[in-house]
């Protein structure tokens, strides 16, 4: 893929994998894909719990001048 995965994940028909700045998703039975945007920079874990996905992510600061 060009870049190193740090973690995956697979929920009931669901497949995580996180690329750099999003988390990418697929439909094991559809084989529906989509990218999870809004995390900033690497993915180091995921967890899915209530039906929701929760990611452990590093964080980017940013000082306003």
């Amino acid at each position: 893929m060009g870049f190193e995965v740090v973690c995956m994940i697979s929920e009931g028909m669901w497949f995580f994998i996180d690329i750099p700045d999003s988390v990418k998703v697929w439909n094991m039975q559809t084989a529906a894909e989509m990218n999870l945007t809004g995390s900033s920079g690497k993915v180091y874990a995921l967890v899915v719990a209530t039906e929701l996905i929760f990611a452990a992510t590093q964080g980017l600061y940013t000082e306003d001048e």
